[in-house]
């Protein structure tokens, strides 16, 4: 399992992963653009998330950054982050995404959880 070094205080794990998608923007400094790859949001903080994708990226051999998509209440929300880590099984990918700094992206995901939370059957664990 993987042990989390991370010293932020709050992350919401979703009950039943969100669907969200992402795209490559950028590997080690070179710019491009890649296809949308479809992935499940599996959990989400402030300032980074865990996705899970079929897609290998090997992000321990490259510095990759990537725009994610989702939308867990009615707001689109698209976040700029690195890759931190992966871990691999035999059928799919978890990624740790580190977001870049953007001064009004905390206060749109905490609010949007708020939303998601209390609209939702999906019952929170928040560790």
């Amino acid at each position: 399992m993987f042990t989390s070094r991370r010293k932020e205080p709050f992350r919401y794990i979703f009950t039943k992963p969100v669907d969200c998608s992402f795209e490559i923007t950028e590997i080690n400094g070179s710019v491009l653009t890649s296809k949308i790859v479809y992935a499940k949001l599996i959990d989400l903080s402030r300032n980074g998330c865990r996705i899970e994708s079929k897609l290998n990226l090997n992000c321990k051999a490259n510095r990759i950054k990537i725009q994610i998509g989702f939308n867990f209440t009615d707001k689109d929300i698209s976040v700029v982050g690195y890759l931190r880590w992966q871990q691999s099984s035999l059928s799919y990918h978890s990624y740790g995404v580190l977001f870049e700094k953007n001064s009004g992206l905390s206060a749109t995901i905490i609010e949007e959880l708020k939303v998601y939370t209390k609209a939702s059957s999906n019952s929170p664990k928040v560790s």
